[in-house]
């Protein structure tokens, strides 16, 4: 299970089902029937993961728990087979379509794939760094532009409010309102 050889074609699995995952969605989204080729492929796809998921549960027993990646795979492939087992019972129901969405997750099974490759393992690992930078920096804009908000309101807004009075918006629609609150100079 740890050998080079049954990461590597685990991995080349992990791609080909991403391709198939690709396939799937944009067959989906033109209105055209899933084909059955593409179900049964998926299908050997669940019967694969479970399998390589199970042999991994015997082997490192409580252990397999403390990797974040073997915990991450048992949850894809319990959302996989409770989607499955959904669809066969009730039906393809639009409610559903948040179970799909819930399977593209699937997708993450790709990052075992990089973790065979250490310059792309490195690159994604930047690439979530860069991202969490990202986030923490959208946040600080938003707190600086609601900063500025409050104080385009207080000396904005009754600006704004003699502009009105006197008609002086004449061609512009939302001006009148655009510091009538904080929310709406934050727009």
């Amino acid at each position: 299970i740890d050998s080079r050889f049954y990461q590597v074609a685990l991995g080349i699995m992990i791609a080909i089902h991403a391709v198939l995952i690709v396939i799937e969605t944009d067959s989906r989204a033109s209105d055209m029937e899933v084909q059955g080729w593409q179900t049964a492929v998926g299908y050997i796809f669940m019967v694969v993961y479970i399998v390589d998921l199970t042999i991994r549960l015997y082997v490192h027993r409580w252990l397999f728990f403390l990797d974040a990646w073997n915990v991450i795979d048992f949850i894809i492939v319990t959302m996989d087979l409770a989607s499955e087992a959904l669809t066969v019972l009730v039906g393809e129901v639009p409610s559903l379509a948040v179970m799909r969405v819930c399977r593209l997750s699937r997708l993450l099974r790709f990052k075992r794939f990089l973790r065979l490759f250490r310059e792309l393992d490195i690159m994604l690992m930047g690439f979530l760094s860069a991202m969490k930078a990202m986030a923490w920096a959208t946040i600080m804009i938003a707190v600086f532009l609601t900063l500025f908000s409050v104080v385009a309101v207080e000396i904005l807004h009754p600006v704004a409010n003699r502009l009105t009075a006197k008609d002086g918006w004449q061609d512009c629609e939302r001006c009148p309102r655009a510091f009538s609150s904080v929310m709406a100079a934050n727009l």
